[in-house]
């Protein structure tokens, strides 16, 4: 899944990032509440507590600056509920091939990587952020994975599925 060592002179799609500080994010932008109408209880945890973050954009929207904005998404621990239901836990592996295992679209599994992080991990599509250009530069220092030609294939192709590019879910557009 990973190469042996990380070019840190290019960004590439699924590589992965550590500690990063996000800018423009204050405490008065978040409004907290504790219980909903039913009672249940919810956390709230802010994009500052992540440890990992990985790099969605296109190639050249870093290298080539073309944008003035990157996209990147937090790196999330498998939820438990997940994990014990064995067939969901092989799908949600398998489902980084999208092509033939059409699930969990909006995910694309890690395996673990020690010392980096030893548990598996996802990266959930609905919880991309932009980065700004200008500080993009604190991203290449701080890469510490980078995924092979076939996996950073598998999160194109997935990507394309999720955002129903037409050139990339041929399956999903008429």
């Amino acid at each position: 899944m990973y190469e042996g060592t990380a070019d840190l002179e290019w960004l590439y799609p699924g590589d992965v990032i550590r500690g990063i500080e996000l800018p423009n994010i204050k405490t008065e932008d978040f409004r907290l509440r504790s219980t909903s109408d039913s009672g249940k209880e919810y956390t709230v945890r802010s994009l500052m507590e992540q440890d990992f973050f990985v790099y969605l954009s296109h190639e050249c929207d870093f290298n080539d600056n073309k944008r003035q904005f990157v996209i990147l998404a937090p790196m999330l621990n498998i939820d438990q509920g997940l994990r014990r239901s064995p067939d969901a836990f092989e799908r949600l592996k398998k489902s980084n091939d999208v092509e033939n295992y059409p699930y969990y679209l909006n995910l694309f599994y890690y395996s673990p990587s020690t010392p980096t992080f030893p548990n598996e991990m996802i990266v959930d599509f609905t919880r991309v952020i932009s980065f700004p250009r200008k500080r993009a530069e604190q991203l290449l220092p701080n890469k510490c994975l980078q995924l092979t030609a076939e996996s950073r294939s598998l999160i194109k192709a997935k990507l394309g599925y999720y955002f129903c590019h037409e050139q990339e879910c041929p399956v999903l557009v008429e």
